[in-house]
């Protein structure tokens, strides 16, 4: 207000004078700061599906990975195998199947002329649709080796940064053992526990500053979630803040 006093020393004048001075409130933003941490927004442990050993760990950390990009060779070697073998099996059962198709035929057409019986003509069918059946169930086993011999090529599930790897190459690669670790660059927020008074009163979509000491920069950031719990000990929430494109943050 332009007759509101403006400083501590009219207001004491104004006190050793005995004049009358107006007062009126003024709005006043109140800045709160809560420390926080940078997190990608989609990170990934890889791991193997198989339990073979390391051939090669073809990514280093820092390095930039593309979409089915291959991180790591298991060796295949027995599943090389495996996959010869089936296809080995299908090639046969492909041509005993041509075989009795081909008696089948023969003998429905002798059928039609009356020159065999409906008993030999039922057995002829009988073992070509056995040997379908033999060749459908083969074409199965081969697929599944081969799925498992594409297991053996560990592959980048999304473009990424690799963290860390935790292998190296000889190392034993089992289901669930952690090889690699990724992030997707580009996608940022800042992961912050703020107090239970002020965190009820924030919801999604709202704006908050956030200031990076380390690079002297501050970005517009939008509340992204709030955990729906509090931390017991500090009765604080954590808020999950979404970060514009930025090439400086790192997780």
């Amino acid at each position: 207000l332009p007759t509101a006093v403006q400083s501590g020393a009219d207001l004491d004048e104004a006190t050793a004078t005995g004049r009358s001075v107006p007062v009126g409130a003024v709005d006043e933003a109140v800045t709160e700061r809560f420390p926080g941490s940078i997190a990608a927004v989609r990170e990934a442990s890889i791991s193997s599906r198989l339990i073979a050993r390391l051939r090669e760990v073809l990514v280093k950390p820092g390095q930039r990975v593309a979409t089915d990009e291959a991180l790591i060779l298991l060796d295949s070697r027995d599943l090389q195998a495996a996959v010869a073998r089936a296809q080995q099996d299908l090639n046969g059962a492909e041509a005993m199947l041509q075989e009795r198709r081909a008696n089948y035929e023969r003998m429905r057409s002798a059928s039609s002329e009356g020159a065999v019986s409906r008993r030999e003509l039922d057995i002829a069918k009988a073992a070509f649709e056995s040997a379908q059946a033999t060749v459908d169930s083969r074409s199965e086993q081969l697929e599944e080796v081969q799925v498992g011999l594409s297991h053996a090529t560990v592959k980048a599930p999304f473009d990424a940064i690799v963290i860390d790897r935790f292998v190296e190459p000889g190392d034993l690669a089992s289901p669930g053992r952690p090889l690699l670790g990724l992030y997707e660059p580009g996608r940022m927020r800042l992961e912050a526990w703020v107090r239970e008074e002020l965190a009820i009163r924030l919801e999604p979509g709202d704006p908050v500053s956030v200031e990076l000491d380390s690079l002297g920069e501050s970005l517009d950031g939008t509340v992204e979630e709030i955990v729906p719990q509090a931390e017991a000990g500090s009765r604080s929430f954590l808020i999950k803040v979404q970060l514009p494109q930025h090439d400086r943050l790192y997780p």
